[in-house]
């Protein structure tokens, strides 16, 4: 049996997940789950509207000797922010940065590919980077749109720079520009037309 549950902005699997008691794994990997599997792929990656099926949660039973003293530990279930710094399509390599996950701050430095990678929260919301040299981004997690949505285009567009409009459910000009600068800089063709390439593109450059 399982109950529909309707995805708001900012869910993700996980972050249902936990809401519910359950590993990600369990919910995204469900039968009733499928459908949306087969037409997200990426369980951190999904859209206002669409259904996600929570399944009951079982009960598991042990039988134990009475009189003795038993430890049980509690399986983890790890999650990391990962982003990747760029210059003009260098990595950032070795910068020391300091982060803030919903309240909790870290510093770090990245590795040879501008990495930084850190364990948050399955619930985590939002998140501040600073840099040396006063530079600072808001980091919005969970709000990133499907690829395959015009908002999802817009999003990762605006991640990269290359647009600064209005989120809506079709492409408009500016986002086709937009698109246009962002072929122009990747070598490929500027059509303005977020085709398979492009997408892949714009996945890879945002992380999802």
């Amino acid at each position: 049996m399982s109950r529909r549950y309707e995805v708001q902005q900012r869910d993700t699997i996980a972050s249902i997940a936990a809401e519910f008691g359950l590993f990600p794994d369990t919910v995204w990997n469900h039968p009733d789950n499928s459908e949306l599997k087969s037409k997200r792929k990426d369980p951190h990656v999904l859209m206002p509207g669409d259904v996600v099926h929570i399944p009951d949660l079982r009960i598991k039973e042990f039988n134990k000797p009475a009189g003795s003293r038993h430890r049980f530990r509690r399986k983890g279930v790890p999650k990391f922010l990962e982003l990747r710094l760029l210059d003009e399509g260098e990595p950032m390599k070795e910068l020391e940065y300091r982060i803030e996950i919903d309240g909790q701050t870290s510093n770090g430095k990245t590795n040879a590919d501008g990495l930084l990678k850190h364990p948050i929260a399955l619930n985590a919301q939002r998140a501040k980077l600073s840099l040396s040299g006063g530079m600072e981004y808001q980091i919005e997690l969970g709000q990133l749109d499907p690829v395959e949505e015009p908002s999802g285009i817009q999003k990762r567009l605006r991640n990269l720079g290359y647009y600064n409009g209005a989120l809506d459910s079709s492409l408009n000009e500016a986002a086709k520009a937009g698109l246009k600068r962002f072929q122009i800089s990747q070598g490929l063709e500027p059509t303005g037309t977020a085709d398979e390439e492009t997408k892949n593109r714009l996945k890879e450059l945002n992380g999802a």
